[in-house]
């Protein structure tokens, strides 16, 4: 029986949590006591408290961590999946030679072990997330603990199962989703993302920042992150930031040189402690509607959005000019850097207060007027107004009024 070919489209779909999150190592091998990958941060709430978020994957006593090749392979199985409109929790990839004809590898014996290994390094991991699984439908981060896929059939050539019962060969080998995997891609916890230009990077470093980017650039047009963070993240092991840097400039360099579109520049710049390093990831200028064809439901879109990162409904009206004013790159840079100052514990001020004063310098900047300028106040009151005007008709106009002295004399 002739197996059947997975289609190639351009535009791949992602999961979100797992493209902020690590759930591979990006090295080749791992080491026997690396047992675990785990990030932390800290994030503001909707209540506006600061709240701990911690993500783990643990790999499993038999097959361990999943490698660099594994993200890849991940990458290919969800848009399989997508191109399967996401039915149901079987993922049918047909078989290995398709999987890896799929991804443009090799097929040697060697290809064929890594991607049995890949796949099932995927089922046996375990991913503890506190306070860090997005739930889109309810609008926040979950505690969860859940597996990416429940189950495995491989199905060999020679009619060998992977049970070792013999029997006809079957085509269409599949990995079964969780229920928990399959309900957020359901939900539309999902991004897009250009599947040829994934396909070109080779490396996993860039194929991780590839989808770390496309998430953090959807809506902001300025990412800053500090380097140890971001290294835990991806994950990068280096000790040093140096070390840190020379692998992320690497990645960046070819990211950009493949024509990764959602990044124009980074920078490097010191913390505001002055004790670290962040790097800054600027997005590229998109092409966008002119902004009187914007309708009404993108200014609320973007109003609703400064509120739940603001929280603060009584300046409604001022975000509601600054959403009709402002391009919608603006906001979201002020937004975002809004909440990184704020998360600095030596600021004190409002979030509302960061924001407005980021806001302001912005849209001064571009030559916006947000018509927050009060009038000046006229220094004299009306009588002496009245005063002054027959002083200067007497006098022909020899005179003219300067100002108040130190005294408060005209």
């Amino acid at each position: 029986m002739k197996k059947k070919s997975i289609k190639k489209t351009g535009k791949a779909k992602y999961e979100m949590n797992l493209a902020e999150f690590p759930v591979t190592v990006l090295s080749k091998r791992v080491s026997k006591d690396k047992k675990v990958i785990k990030y932390t941060d800290w994030i503001i709430g909707k209540d506006g408290k600061k709240e701990r978020r911690e993500w783990t994957v643990t790999g499993s006593a038999e097959w361990g961590l999943p490698t660099g090749s594994a993200l890849r392979t991940l990458f290919e199985l969800i848009n399989i999946w997508k191109e399967q409109g996401f039915r149901e929790r079987k993922i049918y990839f047909a078989s290995r030679y398709n999987l890896l004809r799929q991804m443009g590898s090799k097929l040697s014996k060697r290809d064929y072990e890594r991607i049995e290994k890949d796949l099932n390094c995927l089922v046996g991991i375990t991913i503890r997330a506190k306070k860090a699984f997005w739930d889109k439908e309810l609008e926040a981060y979950v505690d969860k603990t859940f597996h990416l896929f429940e189950e495995l059939n491989l199905y060999r050539q020679d009619g060998i199962s992977e049970g070792g019962k013999t029997q006809q060969p079957l085509p269409f080998a599949y990995i079964k989703a969780s229920e928990v995997f399959h309900n957020a891609v359901k939900k539309g916890n999902i991004l897009t993302i250009d599947s040829e230009l994934f396909r070109k990077l080779t490396a996993p470093t860039e194929q991780r920042l590839a989808l770390y980017l496309s998430k953090m650039l959807r809506k902001q047009s300025v990412h800053k992150r500090d380097i140890f963070k971001l290294a835990e993240q991806l994950p990068i092991y280096e000790k040093y930031p140096s070390q840190i840097k020379r692998t992320l400039n690497k990645a960046l360099k070819s990211l950009i040189d493949k024509g990764f579109s959602l990044l124009e520049s980074y920078y490097y710049e010191k913390s505001s402690d002055g004790k670290s390093e962040n790097i800054v990831f600027v997005k590229a200028k998109q092409k966008t509607k002119p902004r009187e064809e914007v309708g009404g439901y993108k200014v609320k879109a973007l109003v609703d959005d400064m509120l739940r990162v603001l929280g603060d409904e009584k300046s409604r009206g001022f975000y509601t000019k600054i959403a009709k004013l402002c391009p919608q790159d603006m906001i979201y840079r002020a937004l975002s850097e809004t909440k990184q100052d704020y998360s600095d514990s030596s600021i004190r001020k409002s979030r509302g207060a960061i924001f407005t004063e980021k806001i302001k310098r912005y849209a001064k900047e571009a030559g916006i007027d947000l018509g927050l300028s009060s009038p000046k106040k006229d220094p004299l009151t009306k009588r002496e107004r009245e005063a002054i005007k027959e002083v200067e008709k007497a006098f022909g106009g020899m005179i003219k009024f300067v100002d108040k002295d130190k005294n408060g004399e005209v």
